[in-house]
């Protein structure tokens, strides 16, 4: 059952005369308590679990049960039920493979499929029996029908099947350019901007976040890393649905690279804006960037998650001058946030709580808050970081010491006195909440409001981009 590196063609048929070497046995049927799971939410993926008729085809990616480069830890938590079962693909020394996963007496057995010049079998087979008496098939879909109705080795039974989630969308449904669409670049993806081809036929222009698996530097266990990092990020942006975060629209995992499809904002990202029309920002201007960052900061802290890399550069212009909030990378649910590392992230020094730049760091939203008043030192110095000169290791002292530089002199006093006395403060529970935020926001902004809409830098950014493009 081990998943040994093999190069495969997912599709590759054997010719016509291929057979199945092997008779075949009818499939055991569930009891009716049993079968009143096939219609089952689960809680990490909202997938659907359903007992279905296994539709033939030759195209495995079509396949409602298969769900492309799951992992293992991923199995545990979507196969519950004795007979559970899934079809995933899986990387060994950079080379996929197809794996059976299945639940079977409370454990999970994966057993991974190989071809020859034969056709498709089961490389568990290989060690206990002749080629000649290894059943092979012409293509997977014919494998794992015939599974289901004979028991895997071992009798595992494949009964009910987990439907992979609606927003795992094919490869080829995407297209872009690597040479002329490249939008932004970090050490383990790149964001192209592509096309998506939508149920109707008609193309839409997105952004594409392609992870960087192929690198040759990379180990199996980096390439594995990588490639569950962008498949979580793409779990949590399928749960958001806000005007102030990036609109999410699939992942496409059927084959590597992970590619996570996304709301492309032709305006770019806001400390960009800041840096290039930052003499003519109004302070109204810049507390209604401000109040709109709030905004999608309280949905997502009431949808129980933590952004926990809130900063300018990660908060993008859409197309109709909406500031919204992007890059999930880091985002987690705030019950999963006890843990002392970052994986293979860079931690964002300069916008970080004290309390998260300790030996154990403590992750809440009160962390989330901090950020929050980095990024308003940031709208009013036109996007410059607090200490643009100094090294990580002297900027993490001066955090965990609260010795904070001063709000740009362009800072309304009453928003200065705010960040200073309420949000970078040692006290994280004495951090108020968004809600709370969002009120105060609110009264500044009558007194400092915002020029009329077609008057923001942002709104005439845009209509000037778009009399260039006629």
């Amino acid at each position: 059952m081990a998943e040994d590196s093999d190069k495969i063609d997912m599709n590759k048929k054997v010719p016509k005369n291929g057979t199945v070497r092997s008779g075949s046995g009818p499939r055991k049927q569930r009891t009716s308590s049993q079968t009143s799971r096939d219609k089952t939410s689960n809680d990490d993926d909202n997938t659907i679990v359903k007992t279905k008729k296994i539709v033939l085809s030759n195209n495995l990616t079509e396949q409602p049960w298969f769900h492309g480069l799951r992992s293992r830890q991923d199995c545990s938590s979507l196969l519950k039920v004795n007979g559970d079962w899934l079809v995933r693909l899986s990387e060994s020394r950079g080379n996929p493979e197809i794996v059976i996963s299945v639940m079977t007496n409370n454990r999970i057995g994966h057993f991974t499929v190989r071809y020859d010049h034969d056709g498709f079998f089961l490389y568990i087979l290989k060690n206990h029996h002749k080629s000649s008496k290894i059943p092979h098939f012409p293509n997977i879909t014919i494998l794992v029908k015939y599974y289901v109705d004979n028991n895997l080795p071992g009798d595992h039974k494949m009964e009910q099947y987990i439907e992979r989630p609606e927003y795992f969308i094919n490869q080829e449904k995407i297209e872009y350019n690597k040479d002329t669409d490249k939008l932004g670049e970090g050490n383990y993806a790149v964001v192209y901007k592509g096309f998506i081809t939508q149920k109707n036929g008609i193309k839409k222009t997105v952004a594409i976040k392609v992870s960087k698996v192929n690198m040759s530097c990379l180990s199996d266990a980096q390439r594995k890393e990588i490639t569950e990092s962008m498949l979580t990020e793409a779990r949590i942006m399928s749960l958001f649905k806000n005007e102030n975060c990036i609109t999410f629209y699939g992942v496409a995992c059927d084959k590597p690279p992970v590619s996570i499809v996304m709301e492309y904002c032709k305006h770019g990202s806001l400390d960009k804006h800041l840096e290039k029309y930052g003499k003519i920002i109004t302070n109204g201007e810049r507390l209604l960037y401000i109040y709109e960052v709030a905004l999608g900061m309280k949905y997502l802290h009431d949808q129980d998650y933590l952004h926990r890399d809130l900063a300018a550069r990660n908060c993008l212009i859409s197309n109709e001058g909406i500031i919204k909030i992007a890059d999930f990378g880091l985002c987690l649910n705030r019950k999963d946030c006890d843990f002392d590392d970052w994986g293979k992230h860079q931690a964002p020094i300069r916008s970080m709580a004290p309390e998260t730049l300790v030996r154990k760091p403590k992750f809440t939203k009160q962390s989330d808050i901090w950020s929050f008043g980095v990024l308003i030192y940031e709208i009013f110095s036109n996007g410059i970081k607090p200490w643009p000169d100094e090294e990580a290791k002297t900027v993490a002292k001066l955090i965990r010491r609260i010795q904070m530089p001063p709000l740009p002199e362009i800072t309304p006093e009453v928003v200065s006195t705010f960040v200073k006395k309420r949000i970078w403060i040692k006290s994280a529970d004495d951090r108020p909440q968004f809600n709370i935020i969002l009120k105060e926001i609110a009264k500044w902004r009558i007194d400092i409001p915002a020029p009329p809409r077609e008057e923001c830098t942002i709104v005439k950014q845009i209509s000037n981009k778009d009399k260039e493009n006629n």
